[in-house]
């Protein structure tokens, strides 16, 4: 009997609780006109209109079933919720009329404490037609239990940011320990690159390239002339036995190297050098000063008249001097000369065309030309323009 004396009063409590009417009230927080239609003691309808101050909504069984607007006197607007259309969390569509000309929005927006929000909405071209807004009265028990959740949120955070800031600080020391580790694992290679000798390895690079473009140019009658000066990025292999040329500017050295030096993220950077890491394997950049010799070849061609020179053209000073030692009878003489760096080098042409000898000489070729002399003919071969030999 007890037994179904107590199942009794929770299933009536139940049945109480479920049934309740609950009212909230919100004070707005930007009044606003509000313009509305009612019926007068006769019948007709009589529009109205009053500044918002304050709302009510009214809940039965946690549902919403109608909301009032109120005036800071007695004029008030209550509208029945006829019909949900959709409802979430924080937001309500509903009808408030058969017509369905317009329907209400309430929602509870994040970013306003208690905050709740009234929007009439044109079912017609959806314009918002009134829009309110206001902040929950709070009772003095909700009020407590506010402030005790700000207070529990508050501690949360700071125990939340305790938390993380802990953590940046094992991240920073993590990081700094790290740093250190690949410093010292720099610092373990650093004495074999100061005692490679590489902007020696960079400068013979360009020259023996350069003299290898000069002696295999086989363009005869044309200047060429090599020489750089200027700074170079030269990427390096390091290892604490050896230091290795992978690239010169953008010119690659080391084929096999060059495929392992692929790195993509900076491994360390120590006394301003970046240093990466690729397969186990440690790579930077050195910025090298490189002044090569000067590598020059060109064609020319001097007359010895008994110890008097005439040369054709203009020929740097050096190489007419080695034009003197080397051709010392008279003649004619046609030459192609080589500089390397202060060597000089002269080599005489002895199988140039006529036509190059001309082009040498500054002169201009022809043709042939055939002169009738009466019944005799006269044959003048490769006429040249200018004086006679």
């Amino acid at each position: 009997m007890k037994r179904v004396l107590v199942i009794t009063i929770i299933l009536l409590q139940a049945v109480g609780m479920f049934g309740q009417t609950r009212i909230e009230q919100y004070e707005s927080v930007f009044p606003n006109n509000f313009v509305f239609v009612s019926e007068d003691e006769n019948g007709y309808n009589v529009t109205k209109s009053f500044i918002v101050k304050a709302a009510t909504l009214t809940y039965k069984a946690n549902e919403l079933v109608s909301f009032t607007l109120k005036s800071s006197g007695n004029a008030q607007a209550t509208y029945k919720v006829d019909k949900m259309i959709s409802e979430i969390s924080r937001v309500k569509r509903f009808w408030i009329d058969k017509t369905e000309k317009y329907f209400v929005v309430i929602a509870f927006p994040l970013d306003v404490d208690n905050g709740m929000s009234i929007s009439f909405v044109s079912n017609i071209d959806g314009t918002i037609m009134f829009d309110f807004l206001f902040r929950k009265e709070l009772t003095e028990k909700e009020k407590k239990e506010q402030e005790l959740l700000k207070a529990q949120e508050r501690e949360r955070r700071i125990k939340e940011q305790e938390r993380e800031q802990e953590r940046e600080r094992r991240i920073k020391e993590q990081e700094r320990q790290e740093q250190v580790r690949r410093e010292k694992e720099i610092e373990r290679i650093l004495p074999i690159i100061e005692q490679t000798n590489i902007s020696y390895a960079v400068n013979d690079y360009y020259n023996k390239k350069y003299f290898k473009e000069i002696k295999s140019d086989n363009n005869v009658l044309a200047l060429r002339k090599l020489e750089f000066k200027g700074d170079v990025d030269v990427l390096l292999k390091v290892d604490t036995a050896r230091v290795d040329i992978v690239k010169i500017g953008e010119e690659i050295v080391n084929e096999e190297l060059n495929i392992l030096s692929r790195p993509t993220t900076k491994y360390c950077t120590f006394n301003g050098v970046d240093y990466y890491k690729c397969q186990g394997h440690m790579f930077c950049y050195k910025k090298i000063y490189v002044r090569t010799k000067t590598f020059e070849k060109g064609y020319g061609g001097v007359r010895n008249r008994g110890g008097k020179f005439e040369y054709y053209k203009n020929i740097p000073d050096n190489v007419k001097k080695e034009c003197e030692l080397n051709f010392t009878k008279r003649g004619e003489y046609f030459f192609e000369y080589t500089i390397v760096g202060d060597d000089v080098t002269v080599k005489e042409l002895s199988s140039l065309e006529r036509k190059q000898k001309d082009e040498m000489r500054g002169r201009k070729t022809t043709g042939r030309m055939i002169l009738n002399l009466g019944c005799g003919a006269l044959l003048l071969g490769a006429l040249a323009v200018g004086a006679a030999l």
